[in-house]
């Protein structure tokens, strides 16, 4: 029905942009209830909050990313504070998803125990990567309490710099938005512009390649700890369809994860 109306707009001579946005905005009415839907079954059945409080925070992306990006296409002069908004989320999400997976293998400590025993070849990075960056310590000895014993306090460096990967790109996310506000209020940011002498080309740069480390750590995060039970249930980031109608241990999750499998079908680590 919407391409039919969409199809008479045009016909009838509307603006492009009317149009534009009244076929978003059909599919943001078949995105929202959908989202909503998995969100409330969630609240309803809190069977483990630790896990589904990050869930249900990754499930609001798309509500406020779709909401979003429709209104920016009708009011555009306030578009790049809907889209600061809607982008300050987005990086909050992957800050929830790296969380989200830390839990689901047990939280921190437990994780700490299982990256110890792996093999050091798992910190080993892609190639390219490696040519810049030295292999990362699955688990490192830090401390011993009571001398004579065989207690061994123990922390993963590879842990801290995947941890780090994913967090940088949450805060210069929030940075670049709020000084992209500034530098529009003030005249000097227009958006499109890929001079080397505007703010647009530069904060872009930024905001990209620190996307990509945090992608990159999310996804190398993955192969190393893919041999676990739950992490191969767990990591696939791309689609989560997850809607627990029944107790935990009989939910059932369906993932997507074509694209990341891909990636490193060209750029594998050498473990795998």
């Amino acid at each position: 029905m919407a391409p039919q109306y969409s199809k008479e707009l045009y016909t009838n001579g509307s603006e492009t942009q009317l149009i534009a946005w009244f076929s978003a905005g059909a599919f943001v009415l078949l995105g929202f209830p959908i989202s909503m839907y998995g969100i409330f079954g969630h609240l309803s059945h809190y069977y483990q909050p630790e896990v589904q409080c990050f869930v249900v925070r990754i499930l609001w992306m798309v509500p406020i990313y779709s909401i979003g990006s429709w209104f920016s296409l009708r009011f555009h002069e306030q578009s790049l504070y809907i889209e600061t908004f809607r982008d300050c989320y987005e990086s909050y999400v992957i800050y929830c998803f790296y969380y989200y997976l830390v839990s689901v293998l047990g939280g921190e400590n437990e994780l700490i125990m299982i990256l110890k025993d792996k093999s050091v070849t798992r910190g080993v990075h892609l190639r390219g990567v490696r040519c810049f960056v030295s292999p990362w310590l699955m688990g490192q000895p830090v401390q011993v309490y009571q001398p004579g014993s065989n207690y061994v306090k123990w922390t993963s460096p590879f842990l801290t710099n995947c941890k780090f990967g994913v967090l940088q790109y949450v805060l210069l996310k929030f940075i670049v938005a709020f000084v992209s506000v500034v530098l529009q209020m003030n005249g000097l940011y227009t958006e499109g512009d890929w001079s080397l002498t505007g703010s647009f080309f530069w904060l872009t740069s930024v905001i990209f390649w620190s996307q990509c480390w945090a992608l990159y750590c999310l996804a190398f995060f993955y192969f190393a700890t893919k041999v676990s039970a739950f992490a191969k249930r767990s990591v696939h980031m791309t689609l989560i369809w997850t809607v627990p109608e029944q107790p935990p241990s009989t939910k059932r999750y369906a993932w997507s994860n074509q694209s990341t499998c891909f990636i490193f079908s060209v750029f594998k680590p050498p473990y795998v």
